[in-house]
């Protein structure tokens, strides 16, 4: 990417679920940019593949960035558009 102004990324993660009669697709997407190099070491599993990725309500910092504390804001407010929450959430109203 050396050289490349326009930086914007989207992340997007797939859950499938299949409920004996009919496939179920949930997906999300998490708008970013791509930094020129790695930055930050708050790693939490699977961020070390996000370092690259940076979020609106952080402007300017990888989610590596983040302290612990920012770290559960980023994931309160990325819970409506999270492929998992919204396949537990197909489960619930299901069973309703």
């Amino acid at each position: 990417m050396k050289g490349e102004t326009d930086r914007r990324a989207i992340f997007s993660f797939a859950v499938g679920y299949f409920d004996g009669e009919k496939d179920r697709i949930f997906v999300a997407n998490e708008e970013g940019f791509i930094v020129d190099e790695p930055r930050g070491n708050n790693l939490h599993g699977w961020t070390e593949l996000l370092y690259i990725y940076g979020h609106p309500s952080f402007p300017g910092r990888s989610l590596a960035e983040l302290n612990d504390e920012e770290w559960q804001e980023y994931l309160t407010i990325i819970e409506k558009v999270d492929g998992l929450a919204m396949l537990r959430d197909y489960l619930i109203d299901a069973e309703s």
